[in-house]
């Protein structure tokens, strides 16, 4: 059936559009012409490399989750040492006004009417 010039450059968008969806893949050639030995090789080695680059981003993101567990713990600490000072200026606060409040009411008492 003859196709259409629209019609192709339909379909060449549309591969264009399924090739930029696939990122992280690679482009492993075609296994189905090779003799059942070599295809059987050619698998082992695929599935070789694919338990290697599976190892490689588990070690990764146990790198990473160890690494987010540790800034973690120390924005923790971080955040006790604040809410520490924050009482403490709380508590320091409190008293200061008590202080003044006592200083003006005996400046009053001691001033004759």
């Amino acid at each position: 059936m003859p196709t259409s010039a629209s019609s192709a450059s339909d379909s060449d968008s549309d591969n264009e559009r399924d090739t930029s969806l696939v990122l992280d893949r690679n482009i492993v050639s075609s296994t189905a012409s090779l003799e059942p030995l070599e295809r059987l090789e050619a698998l082992q080695r695929q599935n070789t490399d694919l338990g290697r680059k599976l190892m490689e981003a588990e070690r990764t993101l146990q790198n990473r989750l160890a690494e987010h567990e540790s800034e973690l713990e120390d924005m923790q600490g971080k955040l006790e040492e604040m809410r520490s000072e924050l009482s403490a200026t709380k508590r320091e606060e409190k008293e200061l006004r008590s202080k003044e409040v006592n200083r003006f009411q005996g400046y009053f008492q001691i001033q004759p009417f």
